[in-house]
């Protein structure tokens, strides 16, 4: 077994998307290092739960919805990401979910706060 967190990221650039994931470090960490993979936003974190083996969590995630995910070699699926989260909290041990923006820079966080009040905003309309 692995200990690890599994997690389920949005991003305000992927409306509908939602990527699971896992890492043996922190999901802070990856969500870093995903964000510097040429993704127009920062990740958010809606779910992550400390398990007992991330390996088969994860994959039984992807297993469960495969029918939605959006190709084969990536980690994206669409779906509600609570509905992940569901399945997910089956297997927790620990909720780990970072509550804050993960962010580098000043620019970073106005460029996510913007997409966000803009989402929002094409809600009413």
């Amino acid at each position: 077994m692995s200990v690890g967190n599994v997690y389920i990221l949005i991003n305000e650039a992927m409306p509908g998307y939602v990527k699971v994931g896992k890492t043996g470090g922190s999901v802070t960490d990856r969500m870093k290092a995903l964000d510097s993979t040429g993704v127009p936003l920062p990740f958010e974190c809606f779910y992550a739960a400390k398990v007992n083996d991330m390996n088969f969590v994860e994959s039984q995630l992807h297993d469960a919805f495969q029918d939605l995910r959006v190709r084969d070699r990536r980690e994206f699926f669409e779906l509600d990401p609570a509905r992940v989260a569901a399945a997910l909290k089956l297997a927790e041990v620990e909720d780990v979910t970072p509550r804050d923006d993960v962010v580098d820079t000043p620019d970073d966080q106005k460029a996510l706060d913007s997409a966000r009040n803009n989402a929002v905003a094409s809600t009413w309309r």
